[in-house]
């Protein structure tokens, strides 16, 4: 069962995130992340964080919620932290971020380092691009395109890759990350050491790896 984690910014909208929220069995909204339901026939299962971006906003945001949790602004965790928290604390092994980013800088900073230390988060959808964790021992089947791979957590980090203009077998993720490449047709990734989050343009395909 996946739980959708709305996150403020950048806010999705559009048939494809309809369809990806038909695969989500909870919605948890962040705040002002709430608005990315409007118009979607979708409600979210709870809102939560200091709810000021919505109140602010001066639409109707609480038909787009059944539930709402409101928190002080004075915390110390941001409202998409909460968020993650509430989907983790109710049981939830599989989480999908949406939105997140663009916007303030330190919330960006802040989401990345949250996926970073929540191996629950799978994928992290924004407007342009969709954020895979390829743990280890796993493979991922790319679109043809541009894809970025950063290391994410404790290392070390070895990967290996089949298509990419620029393999990255011999890239040491201690130092370095693969920006901007390329895949062509039936490229993929497999993580022989750490974790990863390869960026790619709303596409892919997360597999066992065969290792």
């Amino acid at each position: 069962m996946i739980t959708a984690i709305l996150s403020s910014g950048e806010l999705l909208s559009g048939d494809r995130f309809r369809g990806l929220l038909r695969q989500c069995t909870t919605i948890i909204a962040a705040d002002r992340g709430l608005l990315m339901l409007q118009g979607t026939g979708f409600v979210a299962d709870v809102a939560v964080g200091d709810l000021d971006s919505l109140q602010e906003s001066g639409l109707p945001w609480r038909d787009l919620t059944k539930e709402v949790q409101a928190y002080s602004s004075h915390k110390d965790l941001t409202d998409t932290e909460l968020a993650v928290e509430l989907a983790l604390g109710s049981g939830a092994g599989c989480l999908w971020l949406f939105g997140g980013g663009g916007g303030r800088m330190d919330h960006w900073l802040s989401n990345l380092r949250l996926f970073e230390s929540s191996p629950a988060i799978g994928r992290w959808y924004t407007p342009f691009d969709i954020g895979f964790r390829l743990g280890e021992g796993l493979s991922l089947r790319l679109s043809d395109g541009r894809v970025s791979v950063f290391p994410v957590g404790l290392g070390p980090w070895q990967a290996s890759s089949q298509g990419l203009r620029w393999p990255l077998d011999q890239v040491d993720f201690s130092r370095w990350h693969s920006l901007s490449n390329v895949a062509q047709t039936g490229a993929t990734i497999e993580s022989q050491q750490g974790e990863f989050l390869v960026l790619q343009d709303w596409t892919g395909e997360l597999l066992e790896s065969q290792a």
